[in-house]
């Protein structure tokens, strides 16, 4: 029950060209907050829309059409989405997949997010003015502190089969994010803004690449 491996191919080309332009977008805005440039607004702009855009398109439609099966051996959209969304050991357990690729739709969704807040950041710099707000970033610093804290407790503590490892993990998750949400609500526009953009970014690329790099040796470990 592969993908298809033409929208596989294009998925990955998107996902990485995607991720990549974020990542150097960001850095360049601490760079811009740093030592200010009038023509690096426009050229962030053109870059934006010459590479992140096009290659945010492809991965997110090229995986909406593995999603529901298309080009595949599935049998369908309905038997597709079961694959992936309620994916089953022969226990009746689900696999560590169920995780994995749960983990990876939220992740992606952040990264979105991260997309919409980046382009208003251009967006502020050619108007040359500068956002008053901190609470989108701040609440994006909160969820991927607490993703990425529960997936690191969560994640060794059941390979090393302790009880209950997603309490375990919720419980140390939940307050790094309450901190971290404390923490953006206090940035000052700017460069401490865009580092903390940066970050969470690289976080989600991060998580986002392992969790790929991880689906193959998923299918037969109990979460």
């Amino acid at each position: 029950m592969a993908a298809n491996p033409w929208i596989l191919t294009v998925h990955v080309i998107g996902l990485i060209v995607w991720s990549g332009s974020l990542i150097l977008l960001s850095r360049l805005l601490i760079i811009q907050a740093r030592q200010p440039s009038t023509d690096m607004p426009a050229t962030l702009k053109r870059l934006y829309l010459g590479a992140a855009m096009p290659g945010g398109a492809l991965a997110i439609i090229a995986g909406l059409l593995m999603l529901h099966g298309v080009g595949s051996q599935m049998g369908g959209p309905a038997v597709a989405l079961k694959h992936y969304f309620a994916p089953r050991l022969e226990t009746g357990q689900p696999s560590f997949w169920y995780v994995t690729f749960h983990v990876k739709m939220v992740s992606v969704l952040l990264l979105f997010l991260c997309d919409i807040y980046l382009y208003r950041q251009i967006s502020h710099l050619l108007r040359g003015s500068q956002p008053k707000s901190g609470w989108p970033l701040a609440l994006l610093l909160g969820v991927v502190a607490t993703l990425a804290m529960l997936l690191l407790v969560w994640l060794p503590l059941g390979a090393m089969e302790v009880p209950m490892p997603r309490q375990i993990g919720y419980a140390v998750g939940l307050p790094a994010g309450a901190v971290a949400l404390g923490v953006g609500l206090k940035l000052p526009p700017g460069r401490a803004r865009f580092t903390a953009l940066h970050a969470c970014i690289a976080t989600l690329v991060v998580l986002i690449v392992v969790l790929v790099v991880a689906r193959p040796f998923a299918g037969g470990v109990p979460v």
